[in-house]
């Protein structure tokens, strides 16, 4: 239940569930969006032109503002 922009990757061992994701986003191997809480779902935004390094998790309900940088292995 993503939504991905143009231009956008994000490789293997990834899992971007109930996301909007920008154009031109990088995302790295092992990243996770995590949706759920145990009781609602809820979204991750990704603005354009975004880089998420490598293993990171990204806890829902965020945003990732346009041209950001996360580094790898970071939780936010």
């Amino acid at each position: 239940n993503s939504n991905v922009g143009e231009g956008t990757k994000f490789p293997h061992l990834s899992y971007i569930g109930d996301s909007d994701v920008g154009s031109g986003v990088n995302i790295g191997c092992g990243t996770i969006t995590v949706n759920y809480d145990g009781k609602v779902k809820h979204r991750t935004t990704i603005g354009d032109g975004a880089f998420v390094g490598c293993n990171s998790n990204l806890v829902a309900p965020v945003a990732v503002g346009n041209y950001s940088e996360v580094g790898g292995g970071s939780t936010i």
